[in-house]
């Protein structure tokens, strides 16, 4: 008796168990739709500061790289050429290239001076030019493989972010651009600095800002001009306070 009971229990327990069949579990339309809301709302929150983020180091990284390629150029032809503080300066009109029989009518004399100095040090897809002022600023425009592009005449240049910006805001609409999309470029022959540097390079960061002609603030009567020397003094990272947005 005892040992059937006991076979009774044994079974009884291993009826008990048994797993329950499986129960087939999924969301309802309802549920899917407030993920989905929820999902959408956060996508919204945080896309626009991902995007302002991606394109500030696109910005930061495309300054530095652009300052360190072309002052390596410059170096570079210094082999060649003597100290970039004898070259012929930029603005001169085509004095520097009478000796080649190039000073002529009508030339460009930017596209003159890329070929004489920089030409062999640096990697370009494409060399254009521009005519501004019936061919009295005539510019020099350097298409580089990154996509940034670089337009110069006499002793200044705009670097542009990307060909497409240089587009939409080469020529009168570079004011709109400048800081964001455009940064000024300089060719110093002091020998105090790196034969490129961005305008006004040297101030110190209050000055930078707060400049009533070229600072790069909102009020300045030329304003953003100085925002690529208040990017590099910050070692090509954008500042916290920063007047624009990208």
């Amino acid at each position: 008796m005892i040992g059937k009971n006991k076979f009774t229990l044994v079974k009884n327990a291993l009826y008990i168990d048994r797993p329950a069949p499986l129960r087939k579990v999924a969301f309802t339309l309802a549920e899917v739709l407030i993920t989905l809301g929820i999902i959408g709302v956060v996508a919204a929150m945080t896309l626009p500061t991902l995007i302002q983020n991606y394109r500030k180091h696109e910005a930061e990284t495309k300054l530095a790289k652009f300052y360190s390629m072309i002052n390596q150029a410059v170096k570079l032809s210094e082999v060649e050429n003597g100290p970039y503080t004898e070259w012929n300066a930029l603005g001169r009109g085509c004095n520097f290239n009478e000796e080649e029989g190039k000073c002529e009518a009508g030339s460009n004399e930017a596209v003159l001076w890329y070929e004489k100095y920089l030409a062999k040090y640096i990697t370009v897809l494409k060399v254009g030019e521009k005519s501004y002022n019936s061919g009295a600023s005539n510019k020099c425009v350097l298409y580089f493989p990154d996509g940034t592009v670089f337009e110069f005449n006499k002793s200044a240049g705009g670097f542009y972010l990307s060909n497409k910006d240089y587009e939409q805001c080469g020529g009168d609409d570079e004011k709109k651009c400048l800081g964001r999309k455009m940064f000024i470029f300089y060719f110093m022959q002091s020998g105090n600095n790196k034969a490129f540097e961005p305008f006004d390079s040297g101030k110190d960061k209050y000055a930078l800002l707060n400049d009533t002609t070229y600072g790069c603030n909102h009020t300045a009567s030329n304003k953003y001009v100085d925002c690529a020397a208040l990017i590099q003094i910050n070692g090509w990272k954008i500042p916290k306070d920063y007047p624009l947005k990208f």
